[in-house]
C-alpha cells in the first residue's frame, strides 16, 4: 500500500517548534496550496486556497524550524495521518488529519540563489560533501566528480568561494 502526499505551497506562519517531555522534537505548520477555477459561463477565474497541516519530527523538525519562515515557498512530501484526542472539558472525541513530513525543501528565490542544496531530511544534514566546482575549459577533461544527492548541505565546508 502507498500513503504518499506531495505539496508545494507557502507557510502561513513560522513553524511551531517544541521539544516534548520524551525528548522528541516536533515542528508543526500549515501551508497554503491554491488552485484556480475558471467559470465557463462568465469567464471569471476564482482562486481557492486549501490549508494543509504539516507535522515534522526530530531532526527534520529542527531543520525546518531553523530555515522556514512565514511566506516561504516549500515542497513537502509525507504521509497522510489521522489521530484522535479527547476535548478538554467535554471529553468529546475529536479527529485531526495532517501530513507527517518525510521530505522538505525550500523553494523560491533564496533556495534558487544558494550554491549548496538545502537539507531535506535528518539523514541529509551534513552527511555529503559540497559539490566540486566544474573544471575550466583550459583544463584537460577529467572524470566528473560525483555530485551529492539533492538536498544535502555540508556544514563543515568553510571555503570562501561565493557564487556572487
Amino acid at each position: 500500500m502507498i500513503n504518499k502526499c506531495t505539496f508545494i505551497g507557502n507557510l502561513g506562519k513560522d513553524p511551531d517548534y517544541k521539544v516534548l517531555e520524551s525528548g522528541h522534537k516536533v515542528a508543526s505548520f500549515s501551508i497554503a496550496c491554491s488552485r484556480k477555477v475558471k467559470n465557463k459561463e462568465n469567464g471569471e477565474t476564482k482562486e481557492y486556497t486549501e490549508w494543509i497541516p504539516i507535522v515534522a519530527w526530530d531532526n527534520l523538525a529542527e531543520i525546518i524550524s531553523q530555515l522556514a519562515r512565514k511566506g516561504s515557498q516549500v515542497y513537502v512530501e509525507g504521509e497522510f495521518r489521522t489521530r484522535s484526542y479527547e476535548a478538554e472539558g467535554t471529553g468529546e472525541k475529536r479527529y485531526v488529519s495532517e501530513i507527517w513530513a518525510r521530505d522538505f525543501r525550500l523553494l523560491g528565490r533564496k533556495a534558487e540563489s544558494s550554491s549548496a542544496p538545502l537539507p531535506t531530511s535528518p539523514d541529509d544534514f551534513g552527511s555529503q560533501p559540497a559539490p566540486a566546482s566544474a573544471p575550466s575549459p583550459a583544463q584537460p577533461a577529467q572524470a566528473a566528480p560525483q555530485q551529492p544527492t539533492q538536498g544535502t548541505l555540508n556544514m563543515t565546508d568553510e571555503k570562501d568561494d561565493l557564487p556572487f
